[in-house]
């Protein structure tokens, strides 16, 4: 099933718990996890509420912990749990360090006591208690604050596989929910635009790091300015709270070495250049 994940898809707002430690989630999972999604002994229909595709907001207390999606419809239940006997299978979209982990008052302002534990909630139907902020402010405000821009992102969700929606033939092997984040940072143009214009004023052209292809030399006037970026700092090895993308971590590449790059396993720019010189 194809979803396009972007700000209007932030709906429900579900209580997790109280940490029992500082430094503690109760759901321990890092992005691109799939992971069981506990409900209390409630009625089945509340717990088919949120749609595959639409993101569900964790809060451990006052803060914010998880941005995560279902992964199916499917009501699946915990035989030897009696408090919470069902769950959901869900997708980590985004894991907040537990350090730095932002206060959902800050975003929300509401009750904390919010929904009964373990239960989830609409986000509209909070607005009673913020009717001065607009719904869409707050699902922006969060979404920016997840992944940097507002630009939605595609992804398949299904009963098997996670897939990218990509405008190119998929990659050899089964493409992972880390893929879709790094691409995601490979495609922040704003900062493409900086790093390349930080590169021509510094070399004075455009080459590929690897094989030193231009396209510039190659297509001429329509290959002006032409290069495409990857990013160096795998999404797997980043903070969890996902740390800023700088124009260092963007190296510029030829879009052959791109797909060289990103094939498994994945290669670091000085790997692949040694292949390409020897």
């Amino acid at each position: 099933m194809e979803n396009i994940i972007d700000f209007t898809k932030i709906l429900w707002l579900k209580e997790v718990g109280t940490r029992k430690k500082k430094n503690e989630w109760a759901y321990p999972v890092k992005e691109g996890d799939i992971f069981n999604l506990d409900w209390p002994n409630v009625s089945t229909k509340l717990v088919e509420k949120p749609q595959i595709g639409e993101v569900i907001l964790l809060k451990q207390k006052q803060w914010l912990s998880h941005l995560v999606v279902p992964y199916t419809s499917i009501v699946g239940k915990n035989p030897n749990n009696k408090w919470f006997p069902y769950f959901r299978k869900v997708i980590c979209l985004k894991m907040f360090n537990e350090n730095e982990a932002p206060e959902i008052i800050n975003y929300i302002r509401y009750s904390l006591k919010g929904p009964p534990l373990g239960n989830c909630r609409e986000i509209a139907m909070l607005r009673k208690n913020f009717s001065d902020i607009p719904v869409d402010k707050v699902q922006k405000d969060i979404f920016r604050l997840c992944f940097e821009s507002l630009d939605p992102f595609p992804i398949s969700l299904s009963e098997n596989e996670l897939s990218m929606i990509e405008d190119y033939e998929a990659l050899e092997g089964k493409i992972t929910f880390i893929y879709i984040l790094h691409r995601r940072r490979e495609r922040n143009h704003k900062l493409i635009e900086e790093a390349k214009k930080k590169r021509l004023k510094e070399k004075g052209t455009l080459v590929c790091d690897v094989c030193g292809f231009s396209f510039s030399q190659k297509y001429g006037d329509r290959g002006k300015d032409f290069i495409e970026a990857h990013h160096t700092i795998p999404i797997s090895i980043r903070k969890p709270e996902g740390s800023k993308t700088k124009i260092n971590d963007l190296a510029l590449v030829c879009s052959n070495c791109h797909r060289m790059l990103h094939r498994e396993p994945w290669f670091k720019i000085d790997e692949l250049k040694s292949i390409v010189k020897n």
